[in-house]
């Protein structure tokens, strides 16, 4: 990330950034900073709770997102503080699928930032925790992005933008919809900080910034293990590419290696060692998944899809959002959207400034990422183009990377795209120049940041309500007993996860939406499945009441001892009275309703 190195005596232009070979003197933080060290996170916050305003109304029983996904992280959040305060293992648990349990170190389970708001989960409930994080992703990614940018590019309203467009980028909005770990984008942009201070700044010990990077990368493996793979492959790419840049331009980049090399050994000790219980229960642990979690060829990133925007945009004409209807995957997984103003922007600067180093290492690798987001083969309008490999055709067949969705890697391609805009803005908008050209620089900047901006209003779902669960009578469930809680939860309906949570995890189930290994080796997003789950499933769908037999009701008692189960509720759910109906006949007496559900005490005494 250089400029051409000067001859001895002459000064470098200063608008140009340079790889320094020496250590230069460190900048004071002066009392002219503070103002912006405390605007920038209150403004990213502000912004995020005006957003995100409706939610807030009422978060206790309003949740951002929707689908199935923010049930199953509402669970996640309490789990580990609970594991670990009863002496289990965080990310083993059977308190789902009992008895057999799930590893959650391969269902996403935010275990950091999960710790981090356990006070709020423990005062407020973990739905408001929920809702808080989902709140902060967005905010502290931007936050961190605007800090390493500025680093790289000191310009403080150039890096505020850059953090912007990172922060609230097509790939966070769209994972608002209720994907927390991958919301919680913050950690790839400390990753750059540190590995520009090793490999550049080289003011800090090496094995002092070595061991912040491990510490980082830990903190990313328990937020997120996939956002973990990927950084560590851009990491990779980028530092081939930053090797290819500065040796072009007859940098020494000797200096910066042996850093590297000190730092790493330090990075590897200390990752390694926080990192080893959560990697050792992933692929050692019981419950491993082996099969592909996700079609291949499928969440990927659809090459119109960079300049054609969906109904999560505020700027989204009808005509073009039908276009969007033809991608393969689901819109929470379309994280491409660049739009034709920033993508113009981006060619410009890299244009402009191709001799500055730091931008032809930011174009290079952001175009390498574009490439790399495009999946195993192009897809065009949601048509295949079979007949052209791309990279990740053979990168995806990588243990850890085959997990992975390539859409997913454009999060990395939104901080170089900050760094790029960061760039133009301190150069093209704010520099000296005559005012028209100035006017139309700023113009393009404000234009690329307009076609970016979320729909006006985000996806906010009411939350299934169940007080029984969180109040005295829930408290009559034995500890540590098993309860049958119906709507069976498994990916289409998750809301018995969150009562077991805002409980306290004072039972277990023999249900959960999680991912399993199935018999037949692939990956299965819910327990195997049994005559009673069928049963109840059946009739949430409204495909009735299952046919009265002996031989059924046999099965379903068979599930409940094998389960050994103590206690069995009915919550508010579709068809109840039909699922309160079939239960009542299995297990041949009426429920008693207590808040709001409809209960079964003493089913098999222990």
């Amino acid at each position: 990330m250089a400029g051409r190195p000067t001859a001895p005596g002459t000064r470098s232009r200063p608008d140009r950034a340079t790889w320094p070979p020496e250590r230069r003197p460190g900048r004071r933080v002066t009392l002219r900073a503070v103002p912006r060290h405390l605007a920038w996170p209150l403004l990213f916050l502000g912004l995020a709770f005006a957003y995100f305003h409706a939610a807030w109304q009422d978060p206790g029983h309003l949740l951002i997102g929707g689908a199935s996904d923010p049930e199953q992280t509402i669970w996640t959040l309490g789990w580990p503080f609970h594991g670990l305060a009863s002496g289990h293992n965080p990310w083993l648990t059977d308190y789902l699928d009992y008895p057999a349990g799930v590893n959650l170190m391969w269902t996403p389970t935010p275990a950091a930032p999960g710790l981090l708001v356990t006070p709020v989960v423990l005062a407020w409930g973990p739905v408001v925790a929920y809702d808080l994080l989902m709140t902060l992703g967005p905010a502290l990614s931007a936050w961190t992005a605007a800090a390493a940018i500025h680093r790289l590019v000191p310009s403080a309203p150039g890096a505020f933008l850059g953090g912007l467009v990172y922060g609230f980028s097509p790939y966070v909005m769209a994972q608002e919809l209720g994907h927390l770990g991958f919301v919680m984008a913050w950690l790839p942009p400390l990753l750059l900080l540190l590995l520009h201070e090793l490999l550049v700044r080289r003011r800090w010990p090496a094995p002092l910034t070595g061991a912040l990077l491990g510490l980082v990368a830990a903190l990313q493996l328990y937020t997120s293990s996939e956002m973990l793979a990927t950084s560590a492959l851009v990491a990779l790419v980028g530092l081939a590419v930053l090797l290819g840049v500065a040796l072009a331009a007859r940098v020494d980049v000797r200096p910066g290696l042996a850093a590297l090399a000190r730092g790493g050994a330090a990075a590897l000790a200390t990752g390694t060692l926080l990192t080893a219980p959560g990697l050792l229960t992933m692929f050692l642990g019981p419950q491993v998944v082996h099969g592909l979690i996700q079609p291949p060829d499928t969440y990927v990133t659809d090459v119109a899809s960079l300049v054609v925007p969906d109904q999560l945009q505020l700027i989204a004409p009808e005509p073009l959002v039908r276009l969007t209807r033809s991608f393969t995957g689901l819109e929470v997984e379309w994280d491409g959207y660049v739009g034709l103003p920033l993508l113009a922007l981006l060619v410009v600067t890299a244009v402009a400034w191709w001799d500055r180093l730091l931008v032809r290492w930011a174009a290079i690798l952001a175009a390498a990422v574009v490439v790399l987001s495009l999946g195993p083969h192009p897809h065009v309008l949601g048509r295949v183009v079979t007949q052209v490999p791309l990279p990740w055709a053979l990168l995806g067949r990588a243990p850890v990377l085959a997990q992975a969705l390539p859409s997913r890697l454009m999060q990395h391609f939104y901080l170089l795209a900050g760094l790029l805009l960061a760039y133009f803005v301190a150069n093209a908008v704010l520099a000296g120049g005559r005012p028209a050209v100035r006017a139309a620089t700023a113009a393009m900047a404000g234009l690329s940041l307009l076609v970016l901006a979320p729909m006006a209003t985000p996806w906010v779902t009411p939350h299934v309500d169940a007080p029984f669960f969180s109040g005295a009578a829930g408290r009559r469930i034995p500890a540590g007993s098993v309860a049958l809680v119906v709507p069976w939860a498994g990916p289409g309906d998750p809301n018995a996860m969150s009562w077991q949570a805002e409980a306290g995890y004072r039972y277990r189930m023999p249900e959960g939406y999680a991912l399993y290994p199935a018999p037949d080796g692939e990956v299965a997003f819910g327990p195997q499945g049994s005559a009673t789950s069928g049963a109840l499933e059946d009739i949430e769908l409204g495909k009735g009441p299952p046919a009265p037999t002996d031989d059924l009701r046999a099965a379903m008692a068979g599930d409940l001892a094998r389960w050994r189960v103590r206690t069995v509720v009915v919550g508010p759910m579709p068809h109840e009275d039909e699922a309160v109906a079939t239960l009542a006949w299995l297990l041949g007496r009426q429920p008693e309703r207590v808040d709001g559900v409809w209960v079964w005490w003493d089913v098999q005494q222990a």
